[in-house]
């Protein structure tokens, strides 16, 4: 703004050291030019949001047809793994806020209950199914667990380094 402004007093020849008007109207230049400023950002946003809510249609898409193919599974065990991926894709879309989202998550829903309490039935038991839930979620922590020890390492050795660096500077000076 500072450069408009000086390129405003260059053009029109203003004192503005004498006269407070011309000053204000060489204000009023800055300020126009950070509001111009502001103008492409009103359409990059537009386009930025037509472009989430199509990446936003997609998805739920994706989500829909993943259900359907969940819901095709022969197998039972590997159903209700796909079945519950889908459901848990649906939900993270918002699938359900949809025309036909909202009965086909219900309908999928309804039937992984169906698909689990004939599995229970045939000898899986809901705490066995818990148990292997567990352990796969105790298995994934120990997993990002390890991962943050080692960024923790990594992070206390570049401390360490920099505080040896701020150390020889201050030495120096």
């Amino acid at each position: 703004p500072g450069f408009v402004m000086d390129i405003t007093i260059s053009i029109t020849g203003w004192d503005v050291t004498r006269d407070g008007n011309e000053q204000n109207w060489v204000y009023c230049a800055g300020l126009g030019f950070i509001f111009a400023c502001g103008l492409p950002a009103m359409w990059v946003m537009g386009r930025a949001v037509q472009a989430a809510a199509d990446l936003l249609e997609d998805l739920q898409s994706k989500a829909q047809k993943q259900i359907q193919k969940a819901e095709r599974e022969t197998d039972p065990s590997k159903r209700v793994i796909a079945l519950k991926d889908a459901i848990k894709a649906a939900r993270k879309v918002e699938l359900s806020a949809t025309t036909d989202g909202a009965s086909v998550v219900a309908a999928a829903t309804e039937h992984l209950g169906s698909v689990q309490a004939s599995e229970g039935a045939s000898g899986a038991t809901s705490d066995d199914l818990s148990v292997s839930r567990k352990t796969d979620a105790h298995a994934e922590l120990v997993a990002r667990n390890s991962q943050l020890q080692d960024l923790n390492n990594q992070l206390q050795e570049r401390n360490t380094k920099l505080e040896l660096e701020n150390k020889t500077l201050r030495e120096d000076e």
